[in-house]
């Protein structure tokens, strides 16, 4: 599942999945959604909501922080990428 719509931490007693997703309503506008999915130790899913773009700016917040946390660390990566190459 990853690509550039989803993050995943992993957690002591689990791990949250957080993705954005987009579908049309019934008067063809476009709507985005998050998705957060919370697994339990084994992977199984224990929780699961939704919140459109709309709605819960806390999900919306989680994803942001979420997408800068891994871009910060991808850049992270690609200095160590360079520095060893």
């Amino acid at each position: 599942m990853p690509d550039e719509s989803s993050f995943q931490t992993i957690l002591e007693n689990g791990s949250v999945v957080i993705r954005k997703t987009s579908t049309y309503d019934i008067d063809d506008r476009l709507v985005e959604y998050i998705v957060v999915t919370v697994l339990d130790k084994r992977g199984r899913v224990a929780d699961e909501f939704s919140s459109r773009d709309d709605e819960d700016s806390r999900a919306w917040e989680l994803f942001q922080k979420a997408r800068g946390a891994a871009r910060s660390s991808e850049g992270i990566i690609a200095r160590l990428l360079e520095e060893i190459g």
